[in-house]
C-alpha cells in the first residue's frame, strides 16, 4: 500500500480546500495481491468518507446489507458510519482509496452508498501525481496536493455534491491524531490494537505513540482501554442491557475476560459499577 497523498495543515489553509470543509484527506495506492494483508475484510464503518476507485479488476463489496460490484473504471463512494466489508477481489486488482471528512455545512454529499463511472482524467491526474512524487522537485508537494483535490473534485461532482458556504481555518490540529481518535471512538466495540490503528493511519505504532503521548498526553493504548472503558460505563448505565448482552457488544470472548478487563482498568466488576450507580 502506497501513500499517494495525505493531507498537510498547510493543504487545509488552501482557500480552495477548506472551502469544502474536507480534513484528514488520504489517497492510497492498493494493489490487492501484494497489499492483501492490510486489507481490512472484517465488517466495519468509518466517520469518514470512503471512496473505493478500481483500476484493474474488480471487487465486491457488502454495503448495508447490499452486495455491491465494482467494475474497472468505476468507484464506490461509502458515507460515514455506514456498515461495510469486503467480500472479494477478483485477481491483478488494482485500486485507489480516497478518505476523507466533510463538515456537511459546506458541502453536500451522498447520505447512500453510491457507484458511478470514474472518469478518464481521474487516472491522467493520478499519472502525474506519481511522477512527481518520484521527482522530489521544489513545489512537488503542491502539485500532488492540487492534482489530489482535482481528483476529489472529480468525483464529488460526479456524485452531485455541491458547495455551500466558504469558512477559513487556522491552527488546525494533526490530522494523523484525528484520525486515529476517530478510528478509535467508530469502533470501540471491538478489542483494538494499537498497529491495527495504526495501519488505518499508514505510520508506524511507534509514530503514532509518539503523536498521542504530545497531543493527549498518554500513551495510545491508554487512550484505547480509556475510551472502551468509557463506553461500558455508558452501556452499564442503561438497566435493560445485561452484562453477558454488553460482553458481547463489547467484543470480548465471554463474561469472565469482560469482567476482568473492566476490573482491571475501573478498580472494580461491572456488577459492582452498576450497583454503585443506582
Amino acid at each position: 500500500m502506497e501513500i499517494i497523498y495525505r493531507q498537510t495543515n498547510a493543504d487545509i489553509q488552501n482557500d480552495k480546500l477548506y472551502t469544502l470543509g474536507i480534513e484528514r484527506c488520504y489517497l492510497k495506492h492498493i494493489t490487492v495481491d501484494r497489499d492483501r494483508l492490510l486489507i481490512t475484510k472484517k465488517r466495519h464503518h468509518h466517520s469518514e468518507f470512503e471512496i473505493h476507485i478500481i483500476k484493474e479488476g474488480s471487487q465486491t463489496y457488502e454495503v448495508d446489507g447490499k452486495e455491491i460490484s465494482v467494475p474497472s473504471e468505476n468507484f464506490l463512494l461509502i458515507p460515514p458510519y455506514t456498515s461495510h466489508t469486503l467480500l472479494s477481489s477478483a485477481p491483478n486488482t488494482e485500486k485507489y482509496a480516497f478518505t476523507f471528512c466533510a463538515a456537511v455545512e459546506r458541502v453536500n454529499l451522498p447520505n447512500k452508498y453510491t457507484l458511478c463511472n470514474m472518469p478518464r482524467s481521474f487516472f491522467d491526474s493520478i499519472a502525474i501525481i506519481s511522477d512527481e512524487k518520484q521527482k522530489k522537485l521544489p513545489f512537488s508537494h503542491e502539485i500532488i496536493a492540487s492534482r489530489a483535490l482535482e481528483c476529489l473534485l472529480l468525483i464529488l461532482r460526479e456524485v452531485g455534491a455541491e458547495p455551500t458556504q466558504t469558512q477559513n481555518v487556522s491552527d488546525a490540529p494533526d490530522q494523523r491524531y484525528l484520525m486515529a481518535k476517530q478510528y478509535i471512538n467508530d469502533n470501540v466495540h471491538t478489542p483494538l490494537t494499537v498497529p491495527e490503528v495504526a495501519d488505518y493511519c499508514c505510520i508506524s505504532p511507534k509514530q503514532l505513540t509518539r503523536i498521542f503521548l504530545r497531543e493527549e498526553g498518554i500513551h495510545i493504548s491508554e487512550y484505547i482501554r480509556r475510551t472502551r472503558c468509557k463506553q461500558i460505563e455508558r452501556l452499564l448505565s442503561n438497566p435493560a442491557l445485561s452484562l453477558r448482552a454488553i460482553s458481547e457488544e463489547m467484543g470480548f470472548a465471554n463474561e469472565y475476560y469482560f469482567n476482568t478487563y473492566f476490573k482491571k482498568h475501573s478498580g472494580m466488576t461491572p456488577g459492582t459499577y452498576r450497583r454503585t450507580m443506582k
